[in-house]
């Protein structure tokens, strides 16, 4: 499998080891975009909206540079600081997407919707909406990886395992010593 990097000046620039998308033979993974203005290097004034649109644009370029444009894109996340904002961020988000628009999630961390407060009681834990998955480690063909599973014959080499988890679950994981 190819893997090329996607770089562009039309976004922020990656501030660690990572790449802003890196194309394979026939899909493009992108990074996360926020609303920084790339010619300046800051966050854009002007609150939610304006670094909501800030972040698009700068996503819009980069699918731009790999070739690729909105009506390509299956799926997308949304990280809000807060949900409050989200009919905010849902406005500016319907101008950049097609018909019909992606498949999408979005996470937000404070002020929870009241329809989207859990339930206490039985099977709920306190402030979840959802109980999360464990991460687990997968071939890259995305069938689990089971050390006692019965139709491998030998471990798969490190390059053909994937971890699939929040980052958050990789680096407790990580630390352990996987079979």
């Amino acid at each position: 499998m190819t893997r090329d990097a996607i770089a562009t000046a039309n976004a922020p620039a990656a501030l660690g080891p990572y790449s802003q998308a890196i194309r394979t033979e026939s899909l493009v993974f992108c990074s996360g975009q926020v609303g920084i203005d790339p010619s300046t290097g800051d966050l854009v004034e002007g609150g939610v909206e304006a670094q909501a649109d800030r972040a698009l644009i700068n996503l819009t370029a980069v699918l731009d540079a790999a070739g690729v444009g909105w009506s390509a894109v299956l799926k997308t996340t949304i990280f809000l600081a807060d949900v409050a904002d989200f009919a905010a961020v849902n406005a500016i988000y319907a101008r950049f997407v097609p018909d019909p628009p992606p498949a999408r999630s979005i996470d937000g961390r404070r002020g929870r919707p009241a329809e989207g407060r859990p339930r206490r009681g039985r099977g709920h834990r306190r402030g979840s909406l959802m109980q999360r998955r464990p991460p687990r480690l997968t071939l890259r063909s995305g069938r689990p990886y089971d050390a006692a599973y019965p139709s491998m014959t030998e471990p798969p080499e490190a390059q053909d395992l994937a971890l699939v988890g929040s980052p958050r679950q990789i680096a407790t994981l990580s630390r352990r010593r996987l079979p």
